[in-house]
């Protein structure tokens, strides 16, 4: 088997739980080898907010050396179909996030939070524009045709565009 393992928390339609469990596997098939998908285990959180207001956040839940463990949250706007592509979007756009962690192109500095390293180079998020950062700018190129390509391969164009 080559999937991720799933747990999926918050409530939701059955629908939506189903969808989110199908593109995880589709965008983890996307974006990493199969070996380093099937040894992921990401835990998804869909829940009304985030502190920092964000639609979604992508959270290494082991050490920083070999990081295979995540948690994913979403936090939908609304629930119309407009509000489904956003949340999909969004959990493709972290679902890059959890690429990058796992393949070591983004890693936490031990010793500050604010200081990350993007591969082999140190970046200080506090002095770089959130759209400029070089992880969020990979992550925002790839969710749109991500999702798209989920949806057609998914053959769920009703459920997000009906």
């Amino acid at each position: 088997m080559s999937k991720p393992k799933i747990r999926i928390y918050g409530a939701m339609p059955i629908e939506m739980r189903r969808h989110f469990r199908d593109a995880i596997e589709y965008f983890a098939r996307e974006l990493m080898s199969k070996q380093l998908a099937k040894n992921l285990n990401i835990q998804l959180r869909y829940k009304r907010e985030l502190d920092s207001g964000a639609l979604g956040q992508c959270d290494v839940l082991t050490d920083n050396t070999k990081p295979r463990h995540f948690r994913i949250t979403i936090c939908p706007k609304s629930d119309t179909r407009i509000g489904r592509q956003d949340i999909f979007k969004t959990l493709a756009h972290e679902m890059v996030h959890v690429k990058q962690f796992a393949q070591r192109e983004l890693k936490f500095r031990v010793r500050s939070l604010e200081k990350m390293t993007w591969k082999g180079k140190q970046v200080n998020e506090s002095k770089v524009a959130y759209e400029k950062l070089p992880w969020e700018k990979e992550a925002f190129g790839k969710e749109e045709i991500l999702f798209i390509d989920y949806v057609f391969y998914s053959e769920s164009e009703d459920y997000f565009f009906g």
